[in-house]
């Protein structure tokens, strides 16, 4: 008993201590159930769950080996864990906020991952967060795209630690708790704690003091921006959003756009496909990821320079016939001849130089940073088959 004790004064210690600074949320993964898959995976699925949860920093994530350790010392029989009961239950032994329960499913050719997060003080499911692939090699990107939904529904949360002056502050987030240069992040204030007959607080009523914006991102702390003023900002204020509340809300803050879109990485600027399109048309719509067009102006392009080579071959011979020709009668037609030769020359090489420019311009225009470029009807030329006889083709401009 002293042994059990001592251990949860221990994690009750190290969870004080994690807290001091952001306030990130406490949780427990217990190992996920298999079925029709071995054991061996599901353990491996648990383990890279609670790896891919930490990396979030989101959360403090009891380690397995101690929390196997303090379920021993309470004799708790660890036979699975499906239910929200047993998920409390276990939750309130390991002094957790949250616990993680689940399964990893095989069902033909299809692999299922379900992980269900239970609110240990509520004793309630607050989520389920669910996966599919078809292999087991893809298992740790579903895993990955798991923590990272969790992550983005629960409050990353901190406080203002110094305040210089009405718009400059310093908050206890930092790199070590995911946070960048750019991010907003509320600022709130307790107005009034609400408590029951035996004095445990049930609610909290908070007020508006404005927002934030992330300057300076040092390891456990940043410097920041204070706008949006409502009222005088002060030490202790907390600094909150939830990705969860504001989700597909118009007015969320810049940060919850940038940790949604993550998942995809851009960069580059639209010099990059521009002077590929210069070189060789259609080069700069392959790297925007635009096949189909960069196909139809390497074609277009190919022909276009071969017909202007074509006719210019044919001017100069036709010219050197016209140069060598004594016959007075057939002067004048030799010089007409010549002429219609260039001339068609001349309107190959504008053919030449409209696709060029075409090409160039689209190659910029239709450029993204995340190369979505695949979208219906981008901002770009567009060529679309319809049945098996019909060909819509058109140029699409979006203000």
């Amino acid at each position: 008993m002293k042994k059990s004790l001592f251990l949860l004064l221990i994690l009750f210690f190290v969870a004080s201590v994690s807290l001091q600074g952001s306030e990130r949320v406490r949780m427990g993964v217990y190992d996920l159930e298999s079925s029709n898959i071995s054991k061996d995976t599901a353990l491996a699925v648990s383990e890279m769950l609670r790896a891919e949860l930490f990396s979030t920093g989101r959360f403090v994530i009891v380690d397995k080996k101690n929390m196997e350790k303090v379920l021993k010392e309470q004799a708790f029989q660890q036979t699975g864990c499906t239910s929200s009961e047993c998920a409390v239950e276990v939750g309130k032994i390991l002094g957790v906020n949250i616990m993680a329960t689940g399964s990893v499913t095989k069902l033909g050719n299809s692999i299922n991952l379900s992980v269900t997060l239970t609110d240990v003080e509520k004793s309630e499911s607050i989520a389920i967060e669910k996966g599919s692939c078809d292999s087991e090699d893809k298992l740790a990107g579903e895993v990955k795209k798991i923590a990272f939904a969790i992550a983005i529904k629960t409050p990353l949360t901190g406080k203002i630690v110094k305040v210089s002056n009405q718009e400059s502050v310093v908050v206890d987030l930092g790199t070590s708790d995911n946070v960048r240069q750019g991010m907003r992040f509320f600022v709130n204030r307790i107005k009034e704690e609400i408590k029951d007959s035996t004095g445990k607080i049930i609610m909290r009523e908070y007020e508006e003091v404005g927002e934030i914006e992330l300057l300076d991102v040092q390891k456990d702390a940043s410097r920041a921006k204070f706008f949006n003023i409502k009222q005088a900002v002060k030490e202790g204020d907390t600094v909150k959003v939830s990705d969860a509340l504001i989700s597909g809300n118009a007015d969320a803050p810049k940060y919850i756009q940038q940790i949604q879109s993550s998942s995809v990485s851009g960069g580059g600027s639209f010099i990059d496909p521009a002077w590929r399109s210069l070189l060789l048309p259609g080069w700069g719509q392959f790297y925007n990821k635009d096949d189909f067009k960069g196909w139809v102006f390497l074609i277009a392009g190919a022909a276009a320079v071969a017909g202007s080579i074509s006719n210019y071959g044919e001017y100069t011979k036709k010219y050197d016939e016209y140069k060598k020709e004594t016959n007075t009668g057939m002067i004048d037609a030799k010089y007409q001849t010549a002429n219609d030769s260039y001339q068609r020359f001349n309107g190959m090489l504008r053919i030449t130089a409209g696709i060029w420019t075409l090409n160039l311009l689209d190659s910029i225009i239709s450029f993204d940073p995340k190369k979505h470029a695949s979208s219906k009807n981008p901002n770009a030329l567009f060529c679309e088959l319809i049945g098996s006889d019909c060909v819509r083709a058109g140029y699409t401009l979006k203000w």
